[in-house]
């Protein structure tokens, strides 16, 4: 059960508010932190309630009553929020390097029909998306899996779902270059490392660029391409039957093509 815990003591400085999963009954109960935040009071409200606390009238008390009611309430909000923020992924792969890999699930994952498709293919959201997660999610409870063993798990197996691409490629791999916010999560990285062995794994930042920028960047180019009358297709990537020029130029002026050439 999560539960949130608030606390104003009596040096009436704020309040606290920590969320906490709590399970077990007894010497078996357990309590994890997932969020803590403190909202301080500002100096004229903590000086009414410590005048209140040894002088205050009734009207006072009950004014403070329900004006402190709303600070606990947007205390515990806060907290909630801030837990949601944290929780809506594994920061630097945190918690997944304190699981254990379920080699049962991981090889349930790893028979993902994705994985065997031969190129060129693409994918998202409708293969790894919301109905994923909820499934994950509902053999996690089912097997009993805590969830730094289920992030431990997933992050080996997007490992080795991108090893498993080495079949589709013919010849030795000579560098690993990996994009996007998985640079930051060493679970993923050092599964990575591990896959690939003695091919050098290394990010997109290690070589000049950025990472959060780089699919922008390729849409440039692309935009490039086709306003210089060059192909911006791979047919062997993509599929398509030839090369041709991608996208539409809508031009901004009649004179859009000498502005092109003094470019």
């Amino acid at each position: 059960m999560k539960v949130v815990g608030l606390m104003s003591g009596t040096s009436g400085d704020g309040v606290d508010a920590a969320l906490v999963e709590i399970t077990g009954r007894g010497s078996s109960l357990k309590a994890r932190t997932l969020a803590a935040e403190t909202l301080p009071y500002p100096h004229s409200l903590q000086q009414r309630i410590l005048t209140a606390s040894i002088s205050g009238t009734v009207a006072e008390i009950c004014h403070l009553n329900a004006l402190l009611g709303e600070w606990f309430a947007n205390a515990a909000l806060r907290v909630i929020r801030q837990a949601r923020f944290r929780l809506s992924m594994d920061r630097e792969g945190k918690l997944a390097l304190k699981g254990r890999v379920n080699d049962r699930l991981l090889g349930k994952l790893l028979a993902h029909p994705f994985l065997s498709k031969r190129p060129p293919k693409s994918t998202g959201r409708e293969e790894f998306g919301p109905h994923l997660i909820e499934e994950l999610v509902a053999t996690q409870q089912k097997w009993g899996l805590s969830l730094e063993d289920l992030l431990a798990t997933c992050s080996l197996w997007t490992a080795k779902a991108v090893g498993t691409a080495r079949r589709w490629i013919h010849g030795a791999i000579d560098e690993v270059v990996v994009g996007g916010g998985g640079t930051r999560n060493r679970a993923v990285m050092g599964h990575l490392a591990t896959v690939f062995d003695s091919v050098p794994v290394t990010t997109f930042e290690a070589l000049g660029w950025d990472s959060k920028a780089f699919e922008a960047v390729a849409f440039a180019v692309l935009a490039y391409q086709t306003a210089t009358g060059q192909w911006g297709n791979i047919p062997a990537v993509t599929g398509a039957s030839h090369p041709v020029l991608l996208g539409t130029i809508v031009p901004g002026s009649p004179q859009w093509r000498e502005q092109l050439r003094s470019r």
